[in-house]
């Protein structure tokens, strides 16, 4: 019903974007339906982007995210970038093609709607 209400209102012209939110470990999207199929950092740091929507998140900030305490000692673009690679893959898979993680080169990378 809820995807049938948004279809609604575009058709109308009030147009609704797609967003997500954290509930708990929970990553939900607009339509209160959660995202399926992350892993742990996966989730760890979609919800990192989504606390910092429409700003840039830096290669260390995420490292952060995902290693913690041993960010330096496990720094790895490759992994960053492969974990960035599975949330966009997933969200797509979710139905979440409104939602962007953008990157911005040698800086990080950014979400947005």
């Amino acid at each position: 019903m809820a995807l049938q209400s948004r279809d609604y209102l575009n058709k109308l012209g009030f147009g609704v974007t797609d967003y997500l939110r954290v509930d708990g470990n929970n990553i939900i999207n607009s339509l209160g339906v959660e995202i399926k199929g992350l892993t742990s950092q996966e989730n760890n740091v979609l919800a990192f982007l989504i606390s910092r929507v429409n700003t840039v998140c830096s290669y260390e900030q995420l490292a952060d995210v995902l290693w913690g305490d041993e960010a330096l000692e496990r720094f790895s673009m490759y992994s960053i970038n492969k974990v960035v690679f599975q949330i966009r893959r997933k969200l797509r898979i979710n139905g979440q093609h409104n939602v962007a993680i953008k990157t911005r080169r040698n800086i990080g990378y950014i979400l947005s709607y």
